[in-house]
């Protein structure tokens, strides 16, 4: 970014946070003088459907000018908070120049419990889908210069099943989406009560809105046929049955997506994956499945 265009958006940014009529009810923000990620844009921002305060974290190509319009990638995490122990996505962004590669803004979120990316139907406070569609979302399109219907989503392991969910429910266009060591079936007992899966849905039956498995068949038919909008991305050492299910799934259901297998591709944000599954997001292709990597 040139000094006249970081003059330029220094004036314009702070301008938008006035135009309250871009942002729905309840929903605040406030840039964070001090980000947490270097490199990185930070604000904090309340809403409805979290508790306290959150984060969104911005990363910009280096070149940016507010006077254009780019796609933005939606980075989902698998922590709460912008911390934690499988590495950053906009680090990893950033590390990779994936930004100034593909002239996109990079947007990760964070939540105040662990999050699996349902709505709690018994807690109005722990909507962590809503906080996306009617928080997060809003927020980036109101202040930043973002080119309509091309945002893209991207998930690993947990954050999968909010990526997978948000984009094949449609509820906000999104034009395409991937998905990393994605989690995939019905928790068990254990799982429900102490991984977060009861404290994120309330119920089994609630969890079906959200599931890969479930949400894939209900909506399948929208997506069969079509242009290539799905990645799944599969990593090593051994068996990953999740991304095999899927996989499978996929197939069966006609719909079009690339699988990308890397056996050197540990479960962490740093292994390699996420150039690889941005890569297929921008790829322009209307060819079916494609496997590759094995």
């Amino acid at each position: 970014m040139n000094t006249l265009q970081s003059i330029l958006f220094a004036v314009l940014l702070p301008a938008s946070l006035f135009a309250s009529e871009h942002m729905p009810d309840g929903v605040k923000v406030t840039r964070d003088r001090v980000p947490e990620t270097q490199g990185v844009q930070s604000w904090s921002i309340t809403s409805p459907y979290q508790e306290g305060t959150n984060k969104v974290e911005v990363l910009l190509p280096s070149d940016f000018d507010p006077s254009q319009h780019y796609p933005v990638v939606y980075c989902l995490p698998v922590n709460a908070g912008t911390k934690g122990d499988w590495g950053h996505p906009l680090k990893e962004a950033k590390r990779n120049h994936l930004a100034d590669m593909y002239q996109a803004i990079f947007v990760c979120p964070s939540f105040a419990l662990l999050p699996w990316y349902g709505n709690n139907p018994e807690n109005p406070r722990i909507r962590e889908n809503d906080h996306i569609l009617k928080a997060v979302i809003p927020f980036v399109e109101s202040h930043y210069p973002v080119k309509k219907n091309h945002n893209y989503l991207i998930g690993f392991s947990k954050s999968a099943i909010g990526a997978l969910s948000v984009f094949f429910r449609q509820e906000h266009p999104f034009a395409k989406v991937a998905v990393f060591e994605n989690w995939y079936g019905n928790p068990s007992k254990k799982q429900w009560e102490k991984w977060g899966f009861k404290t994120c849905y309330g119920t089994r039956a609630n969890l079906t809105l959200y599931n890969p498995q479930d949400v894939v068949a209900k909506y399948a038919k929208q997506f069969s046929g079509g242009p290539v909008r799905v990645t799944v991305l599969g990593g090593g050492p051994g068996r990953r049955i999740g991304v095999e299910k899927l996989m499978k799934q996929l197939r069966k259901a006609g719909i079009p997506h690339f699988e990308i297998w890397e056996r050197g591709m540990g479960h962490r944000w740093t292994s390699g994956w996420l150039p690889l599954a941005v890569s297929s997001l921008f790829t322009n292709t209307e060819s079916p499945s494609i496997v590759s990597g094995h």
